[in-house]
């Protein structure tokens, strides 16, 4: 059935009206949360568009530009071009509608107030990126992004400073304004508060504002008023200096102009249509004078041929730059109108941003997911008033917490923190737990100051300076000094204060240069004596240190004496140098050997020792460190390895005669590699620990010894003494060391001790029983020493069954020497 266009305008009208009802009931329920309060506002302003819409269709029928609506009006009246009948009009309508029903008998009646009532149920969609959060903060990363990446920004700027400071266009000097790139960026930055505000302040009319801006702006632009643009027209007389390719407000003389080059002078003089041609110095005097002279008033002379009307573009080009700078500093503006509309956002943004720099990834998921939870569980329920006359804090449940819990946290006590920005805490628990939360911690670290325990129960921002100072002064009387403490590692491979250890390698140093040149003091036969016996004595010195190595090594496990320490840790400095010189003696000795053509045999037996010199720098099984941290150099001993061996190497290919005592020499030099191998292989071992792992839920990190758990459960530990077994063996007793030095290797590295509970539990059984403790801890050790300090290691069945080749190559060599 086709409608009148009465029945349209009437039906237009009570759309309107019913509208206007909807909202002012849905304006009456006040929203209970964010999203509420963005749902109602963005239905609110459908409802007026759509009431804008239909009032606009209304007005074009009340115009009547067709006089359809006239002819209407007349028709219901029974005015037709036969005559007036208004019964012939009534029964033709009625008729119309009778048959309309006759073709449709099942049309369902639609009701009204249905329909208008679903859309205060509605949801609209509203976008939101995830920083933004429905609208609490604002998501300007990209913008910052191109902020950092511009000319007119600081690179060094963090996000959170740049919150405060985009909205302040003012900062940025002038020159820079009137850029490409800018007019971009505060576009962009423009568009995106514009469509921000849009969608968080539906009901707000942004024409209205806007046109209030422009009136307001065109009166401060013709007065110069706007602050970063007062002197614009003071520069309308002149080309800007942004057309002048080349800012002439930097140079004050021509000769400061010339060092700038030929070529952009020339495309300065061509941009303002002046003439190009002469020396450097001419071009830059012609440049010079439009520094302070208009184009206008310029001789013609020092145009280009061509450019009469340049006089004319000079000031179009100044009147469009004026109009450029007046569309930036409009945009300028309605940008700092919106950022004072969206201060309580900007503030709330800048607050969440420094929020999530103290807390961690974890503590930001859990804060998401509390504040999902909560949005979720909120009541669509109208919030009724709840009687509080006492303000108490409300509680989980949204209701005043009881009184008496009140005063029992004594949430009636205010303490105000100054390093916190003056922020109120209610209650001793909340006051002292403050300490460790985000804002405490922002705080202290814009003061430049640690926020550890000393500083508990300090909020006045003197005091704590105050404190910091006495802190650090203390300090200084156990201030680290380099020159007295300071360790270090020599080739060595020792640590020792920087002062001695310095001492004893200029001495080693000095012992080893200087003897040869002492030599030469001395008549012609005690310097070919002693060219004749260095390498000897070099050797015995060696196998000597070497003797003293071995039997000392054994010792020191047992014996305390200072003298067996004091030879020991001579002989484990000197015995890989004297080594080393050894085969420096060895090398030079062969290089000369071959220049001078001596004797073969002698050749082939210093080559011979060569070998057994690689052996010395090896075949310390009782000794393989002086201390445990001489573990942690295995690489360089690793690359001592190569050195010595390609040194080695090199002997004994220069010695090569094909004959038996050169193939005893293959024997020789494969022996002292593998044990100089096996050596540096023990000392990674000692310095790597396989059971360092990732703690479990059940485990817990021990950083030092002293910091294992307490066993509270007595009658266990007590249970599981008593169901051991009486007769301990020493069998037992070397399982439990072993077991007991797996566990807290890493205690001798300095590393921390992954543990778990059950373990602690099974082995405290041990310590119950003192003989059994003083035995258990005594093997423990003695696996600690060998391990640390020796080739026990090795000794597995693959290290000794690699060593039984190399026990045979020494007899068989005997044997061959026998014959």
């Amino acid at each position: 059935m086709s409608s009148t266009l009465l029945e349209v305008t009437r039906s237009a009208h009570e759309e309107v009206e019913r509208l206007e009802r909807l909202i002012v009931k849905d304006l009456q329920n006040e929203p209970t949360s964010n999203k509420d309060r963005l749902f109602q506002s963005h239905r609110v302003r459908n409802m007026i568009d759509t009431i804008i819409s239909t009032t606009d269709k209304l007005v074009e029928i009340y115009e009547d530009k067709d006089n359809a609506r006239k002819d209407e009006i007349a028709a219901l009246g029974g005015q037709t071009a036969a005559g007036t009948n208004v019964f012939s009009a009534f029964y033709d309508r009625l008729k119309e509608i009778r048959e309309y029903h006759r073709r449709h008998p099942a049309a369902r009646v639609v009701d009204a107030n249905e329909e208008f009532e679903g859309l205060l149920k509605e949801e609209p969609q509203i976008e939101f990126s995830g920083e933004e959060a429905l609208g609490r903060y604002l998501d300007l990363h990209e913008l910052f992004n191109q902020f950092i990446n511009s000319k007119f920004g600081d690179p060094s700027t963090e996000y959170s400073t740049y919150l405060d400071v985009f909205s302040q266009p003012h900062k940025i000097p002038h020159k820079l304004k009137l850029t490409r790139q800018y007019k971009e960026y505060m576009e962009n930055l423009l568009e995106y508060l514009i469509y921000f505000f849009q969608r968080t302040e539906p009901l707000q009319d942004l024409d209205r504002i806007f046109s209030k801006i422009e009136t307001e702006f065109e009166d401060q632009w013709s007065n110069n008023a706007i602050e970063g643009w007062e002197n614009m027209g003071q520069e309308n007389g002149h080309v800007p200096a942004q057309h002048t390719v080349i800012d002439l407000d930097y140079y004050s003389t021509v000769e400061e102009l010339v060092e700038v080059g030929p070529e952009k002078l020339k495309e300065a003089l061509a941009a303002l249509g002046l003439k190009t041609g002469g020396t450097v110095q001419q071009r830059a005097e012609r440049l010079f004078l439009t520094k302070n002279t208009p184009l206008e008033k310029l001789d013609k002379k020092h145009f280009a041929k061509g450019s009469r009307v340049f006089q004319q573009n000079g000031t179009a080009a100044a009147l469009q730059q004026d109009e450029n700078s007046k569309e930036i500093a409009l945009m300028e503006a309605k940008m700092q109108r919106l950022c004072d509309l969206l201060d309580e956002t900007i503030a709330r943004t800048r607050d969440n941003i420094v929020k999530k720099q103290a807390l961690t990834y974890e503590e930001i998921e859990a804060e998401r997911e509390e504040e999902e939870t909560q949005a979720d569980t909120e009541s669509d329920e109208d919030d009724q008033q709840i009687y509080n006359p006492l303000k108490l804090p409300m509680g989980w449940d949204g209701k005043p917490i009881p009184y008496w819990l009140y005063k029992l946290h004594g949430l009636g006590q205010e303490f105000k923190c100054e390093i916190c920005g003056n922020y109120s805490y209610w209650g001793r628990r909340a006051f002292e737990r403050h300490f460790k939360e985000w804002r405490h911690q922002h705080g202290m670290r814009c003061l430049g100051i640690p926020n550890t325990k000393n500083f508990n129960e300090i909020t006045s921002i003197e005091e704590a300076k105050d404190l910091w100072k006495k802190i650090q002064e203390r300090q200084g009387v156990n201030k680290w000094r380099p020159d007295l403490e300071e360790e270090y590692e020599d080739k060595e491979v020792r640590f020792a204060p920087r002062r001695r250890r310095m001492l004893l390698t200029v001495f080693n140093s000095w012992v080893f240069l200087e003897t040869r040149r002492l030599i030469q003091v001395f008549p012609g036969p005690v310097r070919k004596l002693w060219n004749n016996w260095e390498l000897r004595v070099l050797v015995l010195v060696s196998l000597t240190l070497q003797l003293s190595l071995l039997h000392l090594g054994s010792r020191r496990r047992y014996s305390a004496k200072t003298w067996i320490r004091m030879v020991l840790w001579f002989s484990y400095l000197s015995a890989d140098s004297v080594a080393t010189v050894a085969l420096g003696v060895i090398s030079n000795n062969q290089g000369n050997s071959c220049d001078c053509n001596d004797s073969q045999i002698q050749s082939e037996l210093t080559a011979f020792w060569a070998s057994f010199l690689l052996l010395h720098l090896g075949d310390r099984d009782t000794i393989t460190a002086y201390a445990v941290q001489d573990n942690e150099l295995w690489l360089r001993h690793l690359l001592g390895l190569v050195v010595q061996f390609g040194v080695a190497l090199y002997i004994f290919l220069v010695s090569w005669k094909a004959n038996w005592l050169s193939f005893l020499t293959i024997l020789m030099f494969l022996r002292g590699f593998i044990k100089f191998a096996e050596r540096t292989w023990v000392m990674r071992l000692a310095n790597y620990d396989p059971s360092f792992m990732r703690p479990g839920r059940r485990h817990k990190v021990l950083d030092k010894i002293t910091d294992k758990l307490k066993v509270t459960k007595h009658l266990v530990v007590r249970r599981q003494f008593a169901s051991r077994d009486v007769n301990y063996t020493g069998e037992d007793i070397q399982k439990d060391a072993f077991r007991l030095f797996k566990i807290y290797r890493c205690l001798f590295l300095n590393q921390k001790v992954i543990i778990s509970y059950r373990i602690l539990f099974h082995n405290s059984s041990i310590f119950l029983d003192s003989q059994t403790a003083w035995k258990t801890i005594e093997v423990e050790l003695g696996y600690a020493y060998d391990v640390f300090y020796t080739k026990a290691p090795f000794f597995s069945r693959l290290g000794v069954s690699s060593s039984v080749p190399s026990l045979l190559r020494p007899s068989f060599l005997c044997l061959c020497f026998s014959f």
